[in-house]
This record gives C-alpha cells, structure tokens and sequence, in this order.
C-alpha cells in the first residue's frame, strides 16, 4: 500500500543485496575499483574487508554483473573446508564434479582445466565471500593458484571477501608469505554524515523517486548519529526499518507523495532498537518519539536480528 502512496515502483530498503541499488560512498568507489582493476589486469588477488552488511556482497555482484564470457568464475561461500574439500568444490564451482580424494590429482586436474582456459583467452576468477573462515591449508592452495603463470600472465585471479577477523589471519607470521601475494587490499569503512543522506535519497531514486522527500533533512543527522556512519551502513536502522521508516507514514491520511513522514516515524519506526535509543538519550526531544516510537516500532516488526 506505502507503495502506491509514496509513488515508489519497488521497496527501497530490502536486506537482499540487489546490484542495481548499489551506492558508490568514495570508500565503495574505491573497493569498486579495487577490484575491477584484479580482474582486467589480471594481476593476482585483492583483499576487500568490511562490517557485516557495509556493501561487500553487493560489490561482488555487482562486479560479476559486469563481466563477459572472457571471465570464467568460480564463487565460493562455504568456506569452513579442509585443502582437498576445498579444492573439489573449486573445481565443482567450475562444473567438474569430482570426489578424488587424492590431492596430488586433484590439483593436476584443476592445472589441466586452467591451461585450457588460457589457452582459450580465457582468465579464471575466484571469488571467495565469508573469507575469514578459511584455515591456514586452504589459504596455502589460493596462494599457489595465485602464483601460476603461463606466458607472463596470472591464469588465476582471486578476490578474498571477509570481516575484519580476515585481516588478523592475513597478517599473522606464518601467512607472511600469502600476504606477499596480496595485490591490493581495502577496508570498507562507515558512510560518513553527508553520504548517509545520499544513501538514502539514491535507494530511494532507484525505488522510484527521483529527489529524496520522506525523510525530513532534520532526521539524517540523527540516522548518522545512531549508526555512528554505519560501521554496517545497510543494516539497521539505515536500510533494515528504513522501509519501517516510509511505512510510518499513514497511507489512509491526506498526506501526499511530496510530504515526508513525521520526525518521530522517521526516526522511532525505523526499528524497535533505535527507538529505544533515542527515548533513553539525555536531552534528546523530538516529542512523542518515546513510547509512540517504539509501539510503531514494534508493529513494524520489532528489532532487526
């Protein structure tokens, strides 16, 4: 129903990553380039490393969304695999299902399968999301793929994604020689005040309202505020109660598509923890926020897991 009412063709703030709702902050623009620069000049791996929900799975797809037939993938999400599961789903991730146990075979196999790539014109990308669970051994193999070259190029391109924990593996002695191996790596930090705002008026151009009007410019501050610029930018409240937020305001009213919701649903119907944070702030009055809020709040779904 908020739909209709705010004249939006599709919800703004849904947890799923969607590509085509990504938001280039100058840290995102950065990873972005990061990576795109991996896989063009097929030059070794890059580390990318962020909060949970500050954008990296969205990267990803993004960056996968972009690539043509000269780029053959593999994705990998489980992680927590000794070397040879590892490699068996590598070499699953690329449609040869194996389950040799023997590792000496199975790296021959995927040896084989990478000379024919190149010599097809083809470069190899692993993609590796929730990285930071990977053991010692399994890092050991990506960085001997990573190393093979065949006529001065690297067949094997790697882009490890991962919580800050990752970082701490990667630089822990004995990965000295891995961390050797690492192109580029980044950091993906929090949105700073003025691009909590572009967050959300770009979400919301792309959900169809070009020109941001629900959000009163007086409620930003206080989004930023709460989220400290999103050590998780697309997590709660600035993406999971935002849409909570555009259903504070009362559809059956005669508020039109223009008008913004009031301060107090913008801010106290955007999740129950929110609320809470800001009734228990010394000071802090938007009045009504309190109790109103937080039963907003709660008819919205309560607070984000």
């Amino acid at each position: 129903m908020y739909l209709e009412h705010y004249e939006l063709s599709k919800l703004p703030f849904q947890l799923k990553p969607d590509p085509a709702f990504l938001y280039l902050g100058r840290a995102h623009a950065r990873a972005k380039a990061y990576m795109d620069y991996t896989v063009w000049n097929r030059d070794g791996f890059v580390v990318i490393t962020g909060e949970i929900g500050s954008g990296k799975t969205t990267l990803v797809q993004d960056l996968l969304s972009r690539l043509d037939d000269r780029v053959v993938v593999a994705k990998i999400h489980q992680t927590q695999l000794d070397d040879v599961e590892f490699l068996q789903a590598l070499l699953g991730s690329f449609g040869i299902e194996v389950f040799d146990p023997n590792k000496a075979r199975l790296l021959a196999l995927l040896n084989r399968f990478l000379q024919g790539q190149h010599v097809k014109g083809r470069q190899v990308l692993l993609v590796v999301d929730e990285a930071q669970y990977l053991g010692r051994k399994v890092l050991e193999e990506i960085r001997f793929l990573a190393g093979i070259d065949m006529e001065g190029e690297h067949v094997f391109n790697c882009i490890l994604v991962g919580h800050p924990e990752l970082i701490k593996t990667l630089d822990a002695p004995e990965m000295e020689q891995l961390a050797q191996r690492v192109r580029l790596r980044f950091h993906l930090a929090g949105l700073d005040e003025e691009e909590v705002g572009e967050y959300i008026a770009h979400r919301l151009a792309v959900a169809g309202m070009p020109g941001q009007r629900i959000f009163p410019p007086e409620t930003l501050p206080l989004i930023y505020e709460y989220t400290g610029g999103g050590a998780a930018p697309h997590q709660c409240p600035v993406r999971y109660r935002h849409d909570g937020g555009v259903r504070g305001g009362d559809p059956h009213s005669d508020t039109g598509a223009g008008r913004p919701v009031p301060r107090r649903a913008a801010v106290g119907a955007l999740c129950g923890s929110c609320a809470q944070w800001w009734a228990s702030r010394p000071g802090a009055g938007l009045e009504g926020t309190g109790t109103d809020a937080q039963a907003g709040a709660d008819q919205e779904g309560g607070s984000p897991g």
